[in-house]
């Protein structure tokens, strides 16, 4: 494949593969050009906004490599792109995730955005403690503690593959100091905690 040199020639050749194979979307997802977007500009570290000036940079011998990679594994093995690219995004921020978790698509946070009303009767104006109970990733509960000021709460769940790409995420966003990850089967290690939420 050494006519594929640019993002344009690997975004080109990512729809399609992608046509040419059909593969299933909704993992971030909803059409075969966001797939590739995502998966291109994932996979290259590059902001997953697509800017155009980037589509005509020259990617390395190593980038290439990986992205033919990519490429095959997301169409032969049916890979989802996050679990390719290590990262999904969530409430417009970047989470690690891998096959030790699932892949963030939650409407919860559409509860977040609105109170979560009606469900919970304070205003979200002042600190909370929640839980994040079978956390995966812990999208929620470190969004969340993001858009609820001095908020705390704990993230568990009961394996601890997912513990860690939790932990891993807390620490990403820097809210380890209110966010708290713990290895719990339901509640059993959480019968002191008290929550709002």
């Amino acid at each position: 494949m050494t006519e594929l040199h640019s993002i344009r020639d690997f975004l080109r050749f990512a729809l399609s593969e992608f046509g040419r194979h059909p593969i299933e979307l909704g993992h971030g997802t909803d059409s075969l050009w966001d797939e590739a977007l995502a998966l291109v500009f994932g996979a290259v570290s590059l902001p997953p906004d697509g800017d155009e000036r980037l589509l005509d940079a020259v990617l390395t011998h190593d980038e290439r490599q990986l992205l033919l990679e990519l490429i095959k594994r997301r169409v032969n093995e049916r890979v989802p792109v996050p679990y390719l690219t290590k990262k999904a995004w969530y409430a417009g921020l970047p989470f690690v995730v891998d096959e030790r978790v699932l892949i963030p698509r939650s409407p919860i946070f559409e509860l977040i955005e609105v109170e979560c009303k009606p469900w919970f009767r304070a205003p979200l104006d002042r600190p909370v403690r929640f839980l994040d109970l079978c956390t995966g990733s812990g999208c929620l509960g470190i969004t969340l503690a993001l858009s609820v000021a001095e908020s705390t709460g704990v993230l568990a769940d009961l394996e601890a593959g997912a513990c860690e790409v939790a932990q891993e995420n807390v620490e990403f966003h820097q809210v380890g100091d209110r966010v708290e990850v713990i290895q719990s089967d339901g509640f059993n290690e959480l019968f002191d905690e008290r929550f709002d939420l």
